[in-house]
């Protein structure tokens, strides 16, 4: 199975006057760039094709080495990017290499089949390997490409609108770098003017500190600096790198910059939120990137089986049964009331059972809530207790005063105090074995 990357920020066109071999100019504006992606965006074609070298009729059949999609234009707007996506894996890594440099196809004033017009449309990709681009100041692969005349070799009629190739011709400019000199140097050791043919920019990523180094391992590098010269590109190149995290083995160029072309590269640049989960520059290569992959992994697998620790630690144990806040509440206050009620029965029974006891003379009234606390603490036992008593032991008969015919008056009765009085005295009397009052 074909392990497919995709190559990040690809630099695709420059605002510009490129000259052709005819004498036209073939102009890239920034409304030119706009809308290309414009089109791009709509759908009017279908995506950019990436080729090795620019179409041949004889070689039409030849595979596509992948697509450029998400088109987009930098901040200054003169500069449009595209990344290279389904590009076989092992043709990326050579591609800095074998082919270097990117050239475009496109077609202007188009109009699509629904009616549609576009100015600009992008409709194909060139990887060049021994020729130069077109627009000659885009970055390389490397970034590290020599800057070119451009020419439009072909400009043939199709239908809907004009296609365009831009392709290179030979230069007769210097060949410094755009980046691998930071600005100033040209062929003869002056400093670099608008307009002479050597653009300036800044060394303001990692990928553009690898392709300075990289520029200089070459031969023909050196012969366009001077000693002095070369040791102040290296100087700035070697700050940008500090600044970007790239590790520089030594101090001398060569050594320098061919270890860093030597080491292995990251194939495409990491999306941002993938380096920071790994913990990784951007830019990392193969080795630390696998690295950090292997880590990540163990982390995950062991934050997994902590995970399931925990939660089997938190489960509930066998027989348990989860219940629903609202419905443990609910079943909560039954219980409690379901308590209520229960207590509420066996107290009313216990008084039952001590009145009875009462009644049947086992023990005073005085003593109900002695046998009424004892019930609370020892219910059974209090029961058998009680129920082990003997009846009778306390006289459970009222006493009082009798009536006229003997018996005993009710409180409030109908007996006077005299009857009541003349009652207790012939009891008394009885007792002592005397006779009723006034008898000897």
């Amino acid at each position: 199975m074909v392990n497919l990357v995709t190559v990040k920020d690809r630099e695709l066109m420059k605002v510009g006057n490129w000259k052709v071999r005819s004498g036209h100019d073939f102009e890239v504006t920034p409304e030119l760039i706009k809308a290309a992606v414009a089109a791009h965006q709509s759908g009017v074609l279908r995506k950019p094709t990436i080729r090795l070298g620019h179409g041949d009729e004889r070689f039409s059949g030849d595979p596509a080495m992948g697509f450029v999609d998400n088109l987009r234009i930098s901040d200054d707007g003169e500069t449009l990017y595209g990344d290279l996506l389904g590009v076989p894996k092992g043709f990326a890594k050579i591609m800095p290499s074998a082919y270097p440099s990117l050239s475009i196809e496109g077609m202007y004033d188009y109009t699509a089949p629904d009616g549609t017009k576009h100015d600009f449309v992008l409709t194909g990709l060139a990887l060049l390997g021994a020729t130069a681009p077109g627009i000659s100041d885009l970055k390389s692969v490397q970034d590290v490409a020599d800057f070119y005349e451009a020419d439009i070799a072909a400009a043939i009629g199709e239908i809907g609108g004009t296609a365009v190739v831009i392709e290179a011709a030979d230069a007769p400019l210097t060949p410094a770098k755009n980046h691998a000199d930071p600005g100033y140097l040209d062929r003869n050791g002056d400093q670099a003017k608008d307009g002479n043919g050597v653009p300036r920019y800044a060394i303001d990523n990692a990928e553009q500190v690898r392709s300075a180094l990289g520029y200089l391992t070459k031969n023909k590098a050196n012969e366009h600096y001077t000693p002095k010269q070369r040791a102040e590109v290296l100087a700035k190149i070697k700050a940008a790198a500090e600044k970007f995290g790239v590790k520089v083995s030594d101090t001398d160029g060569k050594t320098e910059a061919s270890t860093a072309s030597e080491q292995k590269g990251a194939v495409v640049a990491l999306p941002e939120k993938l380096a920071e989960a790994l913990g990784v520059d951007a830019s990392a290569d193969e080795d630390a990137i696998a690295a950090a992959w292997e880590t990540f992994t163990a982390n995950a697998e062991q934050a997994k089986t902590e995970l399931e620790q925990k939660v089997a630690a938190s489960a509930p144990p066998p027989g348990s049964v989860v219940l629903d806040p609202a419905a443990y509440q609910e079943l909560h206050a039954k219980a409690e009331a379901g308590q209520r009620a229960e207590a509420r029965q066996i107290a009313e029974d216990d008084e039952r059972f001590v009145m009875a006891a009462i009644h049947q003379g086992k023990f005073p009234p005085a003593r109900k809530q002695h046998w009424l606390d004892y019930l609370k603490t020892d219910r059974d036992g209090g029961r058998q207790h009680i129920e082990a008593m003997a009846p009778g032991l306390v006289p459970v008969q009222e006493v009082g005063h009798a009536g006229v015919a003997g018996s005993i008056a009710a409180e409030a009765g109908s007996d006077g105090p005299d009857q009541g009085i003349e009652y207790v005295h012939n009891q008394v009397m009885a007792k002592l074995g005397l006779g009723k009052k006034g008898v000897n």
